[in-house]
Formats: structure tokens, C-alpha cells, sequence
């Protein structure tokens, strides 16, 4: 195997390790609640019981912080980190 061949394998792994990465974050977004009423009264839960931030939040939970604030956001409210929730 050349090393353009290991070059391009490598490159093939990391490209589907971000597409997997990003499937499994849809996936677990799409495991939260749908409605973003009681998606905000579930996240503002878990970051006052268990997080102290919504990025170890979504770390955690593998959520996509921008499609979760943009959801959010789609009724309304933004994250507050001095507030550690969304108002």
C-alpha cells in the first residue's frame, strides 16, 4: 500500500467517523421530546439537577448544542451560561 492509498484510507475512517458522529447526534436528538415546550422544561431539568453547562449537557446526552439552542430558540428562548438555563 502507497502512503496516498493510507492517506486516502485515513481520510475514507475519519469522513465516516464524522458522518457517524453526526447520525448519532440526530438520533439522539430526535430521542429528546419532540414538542419545545417540554423540551425546554427537560433540558432546563437536566442543567439544573445534573450540569453545570449546557455544553456538558450536550456532551453527555450527545445532543448537537446548535440544533438544540436552535430549537429552543424557534419558540423563543436562549441559553443563559450565568443562569445555567434557557429563559
Amino acid at each position: 500500500m502507497t502512503v496516498l492509498q493510507k492517506y486516502v484510507n485515513i481520510l475514507k475512517c475519519d469522513t465516516l467517523f464524522v458522518i457517524s458522529c453526526h447520525v448519532k447526534q440526530m438520533i439522539m436528538l430526535r430521542s429528546l421530546p419532540q414538542d419545545p415546550f417540554i423540551l425546554l422544561s427537560f433540558i432546563n431539568t437536566k442543567l439544573r439537577d445534573n450540569y453545570k453547562s449546557l455544553d456538558q449537557l450536550c456532551d453527555d446526552l450527545e445532543a448537537g448544542k446548535n440544533e438544540l439552542i436552535a430549537r429552543l430558540a424557534s419558540v423563543g428562548y436562549v441559553y443563559d451560561p450565568t443562569q445555567n438555563k434557557f429563559i
